[in-house]
């Protein structure tokens, strides 16, 4: 008869779990892409491993996986010190790991396809240099390509013919340009390329469809007035819909668990992406200068020609730089090329300007698609929009241009023509130079008002929002003042990188206004104290005089029983922290074998009070404390929370309230003012700029006038600054009323030194 085998049991199946998961962490670490496939073998070792390293019994492990494989830092930034709890990273690590197994298999008609993109969206809009690792080796840039080459124009039937302004359209576009670069754009054959610009022309010419801001930019002041009532002011109705172009907030909005956060957040703006797409794929064709042309500035002068004649040097400075400047990815140790004191503001978990992380770049872009989807609200919450400092500097791009004919043929078409090409409407371009400054309005200087016609409809978009005034810039005293026709005057500082601006916390009303609440608030905190301090003095007073009565009844079993007794005060003190949750009744003491006295009954030869005498005792407790026993345990443990790293994966809120800390620099309100440096004035005319900044969004608009002709061609560019070095919207021609259709075309722009002075500057 033979023997059963004999079971050895491994003496790694008895090792500490801390062991276990030093060890299970050396094996992710030797493959650092991909999911943590590596713990599989180990896992599947033995049913105690398992047991000690399974997801719902060591999220600490699971937490640190992620830390190694995947950037952390952003949301720390964006979400605060909730949001790296070990369970909330841990419960990240699967959405991701699931996102790039998904596109890893490369399957794009998979059911919940636009999940998987916002995954991957998120991956990149927190990228430092391991996120986009990560979805490199998963095959991202393929996956992305395909879907907008099978999939961007699906369903166009539901939408007259027009491609949907869909949120998968919109993230696919957005992750398309995220994982651009020279060598994926060298990777596209010209036909490729043009076909690229064919699927995602609708989103770029067609403005009066697809909107490129987050609020209708002839709103300067937001949120909107109470005065309408709930409803847009729409102004016209047009083939494709009304005009502005409002967006219902419950039609944008999404919701997610994200990092345990309860997260609501829009779809990115697919104007924005698709502009820079169109405009990096239109320029891998170098522009050829005009044959005859001169070949420099020089030559130019001493033939005489006039303003406006380019040379060949011009050309060739068009041609070196791009509108757009492609995404940095960042790198997988990027933090240990930083010295100890960088390091420490990269982990500290604050936002601020000029922070090394990769991720910190689209922070701005971040708060505006997070917060900045109902017009009708002002989220304390949200952060910073738009990076004091950003404009200054020369800007440098192009604008595409459509012939008039066939723009307002497209404007007036309801249905998608199909004739829609490259030739129709006709597209040529104008080169972008602008040389801008910043200047801020610092408390407690009052900034301009808004123009416009005053009726909350139009603010004065025309005129970058300012009111009809005089603008005067000091480059001496670095200050500008803008006084308009009813005599009010503003005083703006000239922006200098590196130099503090003349915030003092002394005469700041905001400052002095935050310092009074401060103090209200302390005064509040220890007078509360105080009061609880002594209701509980009282109330113990009381308790104990009862508990006097009570030993009484029977001295000799309390001198017996001393334990007991401490017991039952012990388990009474649990039950005042308990009591704001289960609200028992007074009369319910627990008992330490865990059932509940029960009024009248006995227990271990203890008899407990009746339920009038406990009532009565209840009442002379009330009375002598001025408020219900009720409140008086609620305030004081109301502080009591749960553990440190207690998950909020659950459906239930917690009673914790977030807030944001904002550092006060006093800066008010933003305005840029700028023109063409000499040599791009001669080449492309002299212009001047003025604009605003909207506080609500970070939106942009900029006035371009003429220098020679200041009535003549006059221009409003209005974008975003995104991802911190592309300014990114639309141009539409001037107008005085605000409600007529324009002619609008696209332009990107990129910024190409710090702010130059020109030579002629006044």
């Amino acid at each position: 008869m033979s023997l059963p085998p004999v079971i050895q049991t491994s003496m790694l199946c008895s090792a500490p779990q801390d062991i276990l998961t030093a060890i299970a962490l050396e094996l992710v670490e030797l493959d650092p892409l991909g999911p943590p496939f590596q713990l599989l073998p180990f896992l599947l070792t033995c049913r105690s491993i398992y047991q000690n390293l399974c997801f719902d019994n060591a999220r600490h492990l699971y937490a640190n996986v992620f830390r190694f494989k995947f950037d952390h830092r952003a949301p720390l930034r964006r979400f605060g010190p909730r949001a790296i709890q070990s369970s909330n990273v841990a419960q990240q690590l699967k959405q991701y790991c699931y996102a790039l197994q998904v596109i890893r298999r490369g399957d794009i008609h998979v059911e919940g396809i636009v999940h998987v993109f916002w995954q991957a969206f998120f991956m990149m809009s927190e990228n430092d240099g391991r996120n986009a690792c990560q979805l490199k080796w998963a095959g991202l840039s393929n996956f992305v390509y395909r879907f907008v080459r099978e999939r961007l124009w699906e369903d166009r039937h539901l939408t007259n013919g027009w491609p949907g302004e869909t949120t998968v359209n919109a993230l696919a576009l957005w992750l398309m340009w995220f994982v651009f670069n020279e060598e994926t754009l060298a990777g596209l054959s010209p036909d490729e390329r043009e076909e690229v610009k064919r699927l995602i022309r609708p989103y770029v010419i067609t403005a009066l469809r697809y909107p490129s801001s987050h609020a209708p930019d002839n709103h300067y002041v937001l949120p909107l007035s109470e005065k309408f009532n709930g409803e847009f002011p729409y102004q016209l109705m047009t083939p494709h819909g009304y005009y502005p172009l409002y967006r219902q907030p419950e039609m944008l909005v999404e919701r997610f668990r994200h990092y345990g956060i309860k997260l609501k957040i829009q779809a990115p703006l697919i104007t924005q992406a698709a502009k820079l797409l169109y405009f990096t794929c239109m320029e891998t064709v170098e522009i050829t200068a005009p044959a005859g042309i001169p070949e420099n500035r020089d030559e130019a002068n001493a033939m005489g020609l006039p303003e406006g004649t380019p040379t060949v040097v011009d050309y060739q400075e068009l041609n070196t730089h791009k509108s757009a400047k492609f995404v940095d990815t960042g790198s997988w140790d990027w933090r240990a090329e930083l010295n100890e004191e960088q390091g420490e503001l990269e982990d500290d978990g604050t936002w601020r300007k000029g922070l090394k992380a990769t991720s910190a770049r689209w922070d701005n872009d971040w708060q505006r698609w997070s917060y900045c989807w109902d017009p009708w609200n002002y989220n304390e919450l949200k952060g910073v929009v738009y990076t004091y400092g950003s404009l200054s500097g020369l800007w440098q791009g192009r604008a595409i241009i459509p012939d008039i004919d066939g723009y307002f043929r497209l404007v007036q078409s309801q249905t998608f023509p199909e004739s829609f090409s490259a030739m129709n409407p006709n597209l040529s371009f104008i080169p972008i130079f602008m040389n801008l400054r910043e200047h801020h309005c610092i408390n407690p200087e009052y900034p301009a008002n808004s123009g416009g016609a005053g009726n909350g409809v139009d603010e004065g978009l025309c005129n970058a929002w300012f009111p009809r005034q005089t603008l005067y810039e000091s480059r001496e005293s670095g200050m500008v003042t803008c006084q308009d026709l009813e005599g009010h005057i503003s005083r703006y500082e000239s922006y200098v990188e590196g130099r503090r601006n003349s915030h003092n916390p002394d005469t700041c009303t905001q400052c002095k206004a935050h310092a009074e609440f401060q103090e209200q608030e302390t005064r509040r905190r220890i007078a509360d104290r105080l009061r609880h301090e002594e209701q509980h003095r009282r109330f113990e007073e009381i308790r104990r005089q009862h508990l006097e009565q009570r030993t009484q009844v029977d001295t000799q079993t309390v001198i017996e029983r001393p334990q007991r007794l401490h017991l039952h005060q012990g388990e009474a003190l649990r039950w005042t922290r308990t009591f704001r949750s289960t609200v028992p009744e007074i009369d319910e003491f627990a008992n330490p074998t865990g059932g509940l006295m029960q009024p009248g009954v006995e227990h271990d030869g203890h008899s407990s009070d009746s339920t009038e005498e406990v009532n009565e005792h209840r009442e002379q407790a009330t009375t002598a404390l001025g408020e219900d026993v009720e409140d008086v345990f609620d305030a004081e443990f109301d502080s009591e929370s749960g553990s440190e790293d207690e998950s909020v994966d659950s459906d239930a809120d917690t009673d914790s309230t977030d807030y944001v800390e904002n550092t006060c620099n006093g800066i008010q309100d933003i305005i840029v003012t700028g023109e063409t440096l000499p040599h791009h004035g001669m080449a492309w005319f002299h212009h001047r700029f003025y604009g605003r900044i909207r506080r609500w969004d970070g939106l942009v608009a900029i006035v371009r006038y003429e220098m020679n002709t200041p009535g003549r061609n006059v221009w409003i560019f209005r974008g975003y600054v995104t991802g911190d070095k592309n300014l990114v919207g639309s141009w539409r021609a001037w107008s005085d009323d605000v409600t007529v259709i324009p002619l609008e075309g696209p332009f990107v722009l990129s910024k190409v030194v710090t702010p130059v002075q020109p030579e002629n500057a006044n």
